[in-house]
């Protein structure tokens, strides 16, 4: 993306500006210059680098554009793009400053377990702000190779990262193994008693599935809680007791029983599960109709 620094907008709505340095003894501030980088609230997220081209203020037809002095700084610190749920024109805009500061911004929480009569709550560090959480988003969103024109869809994006939560073992792959016959890890077994804890482990595996089994559900839903706020995406974990678990993927459940009020067992295939964890996640979704 190739930008004057004269504050006006391009054609996909970027605009560059020089702005007043602030807080500067008036030494310093002849040696530096401050830059204002405006973006699209659909531009695509990740990782960008900042290179300042400098040239002549000399009038071209006087010194032809080929021979002008030019000068590169190529700025060493990365920059990411995110989506913003404080903008309303964004994908994820969120009204409420409440809401943002509870499934965007707050760190800690609690993810209910247990069954309806005895709820049990577990402590959880997401740790959206670690660098271990924005990186291992978008080295997930690398590794499925997701093309930059699609991490402007948070829909997209979240599709990719719950996918690979849970997917086949090996390198460049999923979080947690899909392999059920392996026993599942916990908290009490291994100490990951974090997001951060997980993340960090899975990216200095050289991108590996966590060791240890498939994990639980909540322990899904926790990690992409993290990845997705992580990203700017506004997250909740939610919790339902005795959930109906189809076997057939319906959305009824069927118990049999025989003229003496016996169940039929083969034919009562359907489960109720004590709880169920899944993600909710906020966003605008132009792929449906209005």
């Amino acid at each position: 993306i190739r930008l004057l620094v004269d504050g006006t907008p391009n054609a996909n709505g970027w605009a560059a500006r020089k702005i007043p340095t602030e807080g500067e003894d008036e030494k310093k501030k002849n040696n530096r210059i401050s830059l204002q980088v405006d973006s699209p609230s659909y531009a695509i997220i990740g990782k960008y680098t900042l290179l300042l081209e400098v040239r002549s203020a000399k009038k071209e037809e006087e010194f032809p554009m080929d021979k002008q002095d030019l000068t590169l700084f190529l700025f060493e610190v990365d920059i990411y793009f995110l989506f913003n749920p404080w903008k309303k024109e964004d994908a994820c805009a969120l009204q409420s400053p409440e809401q943002i500061a509870e499934y965007v911004m707050n760190e800690h929480g609690q993810i209910f377990l247990g069954s309806s009569d005895k709820p049990r709550p577990i402590p959880w560090y997401f740790g959206q702000f670690e660098k271990s959480a924005l990186h291992a988003a978008l080295t997930l969103l690398d590794n499925a190779q997701l093309p930059p024109q699609n991490r402007v869809d948070p829909s997209i994006i979240l599709r990719i990262l719950s996918s690979k939560i849970c997917s086949n073992p090996g390198a460049n792959n999923g979080i947690f193994s899909s392999s059920y016959n392996v026993r599942p890890i916990t908290p009490e077994k291994n100490g990951l008693t974090s997001s951060t804890a997980i993340l960090k482990h899975y990216l200095a595996s050289n991108c590996r599935s966590v060791h240890g089994g498939s994990g639980t559900n909540w322990q899904h839903a926790a990690i992409l809680c993290t990845l997705s706020r992580a990203l700017g995406i506004p997250c909740r974990i939610v919790t339902v007791y005795n959930a109906a678990c189809r076997a057939d993927g319906t959305d009824n459940n069927d118990v049999h029983w025989d003229t003496k009020q016996r169940p039929l067992q083969k034919l009562n295939s359907d489960l109720i599960c004590t709880s169920q964890v899944w993600n909710e996640c906020w966003m605008r979704r132009v792929d449906l109709p209005n």
